[in-house]
């Protein structure tokens, strides 16, 4: 599944209605709709690679498939069952 995830739950508190979720409703989806791989996307612009770095490992810990999408990175749908692979290229 690949889900906006803009936002901490702090930042979310003060941007609700902006139409954005936060990696913690991003991972409560994927658990709720029992997705394998889970895709964070729609990153906030003030968050820097470093900051995206740190959720993502935080992330896995609670959704070991988590991974945060990347500039350029593609997620074959035939490849459901294996893991993403980054482009290598900036994250923000």
């Amino acid at each position: 599944m690949v889900h906006d995830a803009q936002y901490t739950a702090e930042e979310l508190q003060k941007r609700r209605g902006w139409g954005h979720s936060s990696f913690d409703q991003a991972m409560r989806f994927a658990e709720m709709a029992g997705v394998k791989r889970l895709a964070l996307t729609h990153h906030d612009p003030e968050h820097d690679d470093e900051f995206l770095l740190r959720i993502e490992k935080l992330c896995q810990e609670r959704f070991p498939n988590t991974v945060i999408a990347r500039e350029g990175m593609e997620i074959p749908i035939w490849e459901a069952t294996r893991g993403c692979k980054p482009s290598g290229r900036n994250m923000a």
